[in-house]
Order: structure tokens, then sequence, then C-alpha cells
């Protein structure tokens, strides 16, 4: 092969679009018309089998197919479910599809641009609560207004058997419940009773996970809060829809 037609062969690279020929070529002479785009093609591929590259307007179609199946599926089997924050972790260049073909409302803006196979489970949970945590904290703080504000016009309450008959009734649409804190007895979900009682007994149970779950049955919201965030002393704090 003359000089020339190796210095094609090292700088021509293939493109979307491109289709080969598998015919082998003999390009000994192709100073001839080296300059010819089939020859360029040969001489760079001259001992491989015909191969289609799709055109880059393909791949990105099918990009965005597979973008928005995944959405899908995440916003049905989890996002939808658990309510929870969405952190995007893939490579900087998909971001950008992936957030234009979304439909996931809990998808959060900022996310982590690395591939998250490449790093331990420890480092990707920390790195992905350093996004949530600005978030998760406004949040709190928001709630906690809210209940300031809804038990100073007579539709908050932190007492246990005021709240828990309002849940009974479906009337709780928030509680607060102070993580790590228990408080044995006994809850009438249908009446909203309660009953104070030793928690060693076997019979008894934790009164806040109790009305927790009757909350969550009748519709409400249940978010369990670190003790020192919590705007009551009391181990829970709800807001009433009435």
């Amino acid at each position: 092969m003359c000089e020339s037609a190796k210095v094609i062969q090292k700088q021509w690279k293939p493109e979307f679009g491109d289709f080969f020929v598998s015919k082998s070529l003999d390009l000994t002479s192709a100073c001839q018309s080296v300059t010819s785009d089939l020859e360029k093609k040969a001489s760079y591929l001259k001992t491989i089998k015909a191969v289609w590259l799709p055109r880059q307007d393909e791949v990105q179609i099918d990009m965005e197919r597979f973008c928005r199946a995944v959405d899908r599926a995440v916003l049905e089997h989890h996002s939808r479910p658990s309510g929870l924050p969405l952190i995007l972790a893939t490579l900087a260049e998909h971001h950008h599809l992936f957030h234009r073909v979304s439909h996931n409302p809990f998808l959060m803006a900022e996310g982590l641009t690395i591939n998250p196979d490449v790093l331990p489970i420890d480092e990707l949970r920390e790195r992905a609560w350093n996004i949530v945590e600005p978030q998760y904290e406004a949040q709190l703080a928001a709630l906690a207004d809210g209940f300031a504000v809804a038990k100073s016009k007579g539709f908050g309450s932190d007492d246990l058997a005021e709240v828990a008959q309002a849940a009974a009734t479906g009337r709780v649409a928030t509680l607060l419940i102070e993580a790590d804190r228990q408080i044995a007895g006994r809850l009438d979900g249908s009446t909203g009773r309660v009953e104070i009682a030793d928690l060693y007994d076997p019979q008894v149970d934790d009164q806040l996970d109790d009305l927790g779950e009757l909350v969550v049955k009748m519709g409400g919201r249940v978010m369990v809060i670190p003790a020192d965030q919590m705007p009551a002393r009391t181990g829970l704090a709800a807001t009433f829809r009435y």
C-alpha cells in the first residue's frame, strides 16, 4: 500500500450511516485515486465483513424510547407508591435527554453525573444523600411551620387522644412521628380510643406505630422525624383537614 493510502487509513474513522462493503480490495496501487470515499473505506476495513452503523438520528430515537420506558417503569413501580425523591445517576451526556422526556414529578433537577456501577453502594448512598439533604431539611422546616400555623387556628394537635380520634374519622392530613419514640398502649381504630399500658405486655403495641397505620389507611400522610426537629415534645404532631 502506498504511503498516501496508509495516511488515509490511519485518519479515516467510520461514521454513523456509513455502509461498508465486505469485498477485500487490493490497495497496493491505491495512489491512482486514493481520495475516493470507497477506497478510503475499503483501505480501512478491507478485511471486515459487511456491517451497518445506524444513522445518528436512529440512535437518538432508540435512546429516547429507552429513556421513556425506564421513566414509565420507575414512576409506576417506585416513585408513585413511595412518594420519595428520585435522583438520576448516569453519565453526564444522558442527563439532558432523560430529564427532557421524563414525566416523573419526583425526579430531582440535580443528579449524579457518574456511572453508578463504578461506586460502592455506601459511597453512592452518601453522594445521593448530599443531594437530598437540603431538600429534606427544607421540607421538615416547612412541616414544622405548617403545624404551628394549623395548631394556632385549631387545625392541629400534639395530644395523642385528640389526634387518635381525628385519625379514626379521617381528619388527619399529616402526622409527624418522632423517630425512635414509643408510647405503649392500645388504640381502637374504629373509635380512636387510646389506652395506656405496659409495652412489655405481649398484648400491647406501640400506639404511635398503630396511629401511623391508621392515618395512612384513612388517606393521610405520615412522616417519621428526628427528635431534634419535631415541632412538639409529645412524640407526635398532626395537622387536620377540617
